[in-house]
Order: C-alpha cells, then structure tokens, then sequence
C-alpha cells in the first residue's frame, strides 16, 4: 500500500509530544509557598514578641520583632513595635510598668482649680493622663479615668468635642460620696459617638459645684486620638488576661486602654500587692503619683 506523503510527518511529531518534559505543578506554584511561607514566618515572629510583651520580658520581645522586621523590610507595624519596646526599655528603669507618653502634645489642663467650699483634701480633681494632656486608643468608645475628691458636687459631666471644636456627647452621673478613681466607660453612655481613627477630640470633665453657676466648676480637660493598632496585637490583647494586657497596652504606647486594663485588673484582685506596685509605678512615670494610693470606686 502506497504511504500518503503527509503522514510521514505525523509520527514524529506525536513523538514529540507524548514524550516533551512536563512541568510539574509545585515548580509554578513555589514563589506563591515562598511568600506565605514568609508571611506566615513573620506573624509567629510579631506573635511570639507580643506574647512576650506580655509577660514583661521585653528584651525577647524586641528580638522577635526585629526578626519580623528582617521578613518584611519597611513593615510599618514591625517598625513600630521595635521603637516602642525600644523606648520603653530605655526609660523605664525599675518600674514594674512604666508609660513613655506621646510625642504629641496639647493645650490642656489635667489637675482642677481651687473653687472656695467645692472640695476637700490636698489633691484636687486630677485627669488620669500624662503631662503632655493627651494620650491613645485603640477603642472605639474608650474609658477615661479621674481622681475625684471628697466634694460637695451633686454630678460629674463629660463632654466630648471634635477637633473644631463641635460638641459631639455630653453627658453627667452621680458624683461619688467618697473620694477615689472613677472611670467613665463611653461605651455605657447613652448615645456616646464611637471615636473615628487617626482624629483627635478633647474632653472636659466637670464637678459641678453649682448648677446655678457653672462658672464655679472645677474643670479638668485633654485629648484623644483613637489609632489603628496591629491585628495581631489586637488579637493577642482579646486573649490575654486583664494583667498582662497592662504590658501591651503600656508597652505599645496606648495610655487610655493602659489605665482601663490596670483599674479592671485592680477591681478584680484588691488585695495582690504586685497589682498594687504595677499601678503605684504606672501612675509615677507620668506624675501621678499623688493620686496612686486612691482606692478604686464605681460611678453609679
């Protein structure tokens, strides 16, 4: 039988085709592992030093954010966890907790004037905030705390301003009958606005010690910023126990949470003297020391 010419043509190239190298799949798919491999590389890393954090070994914490940082050059989080334990090293001696406050600063007041007849005792109302007036947060409806004195003031009020200056909540409670800590939980107020991130508002908080004339208030005053905090610091606060979210709160920079998280952790254990100097030191590192050995009391 005679050969149609064209089909010489066909085997050879059948050959070629059943017998050409196959690519394997995992080779395509190798820079995809490697990346994840690295990401997954670097959230142990932030993890591990968070944990760390944590539990006050700061020196463990710094390396493993550094080893992040290798992973992932530039991570803006990384960076971040680096300068705060950094700073907070380097500044806070022997203090079980300390507080390195922001950079920022503003117009503020946080210790009250002297009003005839309003209260008594040496300390008069103080803002629980650092000297520069201001702090951070990473809720959306914070706690403030104060110092509030044996008084005469039938209420306590809180208002809320944005950066313009616009009265966003205003609000009063029941001044305490005994002098201690209070702390005002937003969330627990009544149509209380949730904080935007990345802006500032500045609060008054008032004794009123005559309804009639409120220029004889007793007035403390600061601000603050709510901010975007790491997902994974996030993460790792929402399963820590009250005591040791202190050191992640305070060792990342965000005062207002810090204060929350030490008076939480003071109501549930009165009596742990370790608390106790947490707070004591706390309180110190910003200048409040006078108001450190104040007992705890509830708003009703």
């Amino acid at each position: 039988m005679k050969i149609k010419p064209w089909l010489k043509y066909v085997i050879p190239i059948l050959a070629i085709g059943c017998f050409a190298p196959v690519v394997p799949a995992t080779t395509q798919a190798a820079p995809a592992k490697a990346v994840q491999n690295a990401q997954s590389d670097y959230d142990n890393f932030m993890r591990q030093g968070y944990l760390a954090t944590a539990q006050r070994d700061y020196e463990t914490a710094l390396v493993n954010f550094r080893k992040a940082l290798n992973l992932r050059q530039g991570n803006p989080y990384a960076t971040k966890a680096i300068n705060n334990i950094s700073s907070y090293l380097s500044q806070r001696g022997e203090a079980t907790i300390s507080f390195v406050p922001p950079e920022w600063g503003a117009p503020g007041n946080r210790v009250g004037g002297a009003t005839r007849g309003c209260f008594s005792g040496k300390q008069a109302l103080t803002a629980l905030v650092p000297n520069t007036n201001t702090g951070t947060t990473i809720a959306a409806q914070p706690t403030l705390s104060f110092y509030v004195p044996a008084n005469k003031a039938e209420q306590l009020e809180l208002v809320l301003l944005n950066d313009k200056q616009k009265i966003l909540h205003k609000s009063t409670v029941a001044s305490p009958k005994t002098p201690g800590i209070v702390s005002v939980n937003m969330a627990k107020m009544p149509g209380a606005p949730s904080l935007e991130t990345g802006k500032n508002y500045q609060w008054y908080f008032s004794m009123i010690c005559d309804p009639k004339d409120r220029s004889a208030d007793v007035v403390v005053d600061g601000w603050i910023q709510r901010v975007e905090a790491d997902p994974i610091l996030q993460s790792e606060i929402q399963k820590a126990k009250p005591s040791d979210r202190v050191s992640l709160y305070a060792a990342n920079g965000i005062w207002y949470d810090t204060v929350a998280a030490m008076v939480a952790s003071r109501q549930s254990t009165p009596n742990n003297s370790t608390v106790s100097r947490e707070w004591s030191d706390l309180l110190k590192s910003v200048g409040l020391g006078a108001v450190a050995q104040a007992p705890i009391v509830l708003l009703n």
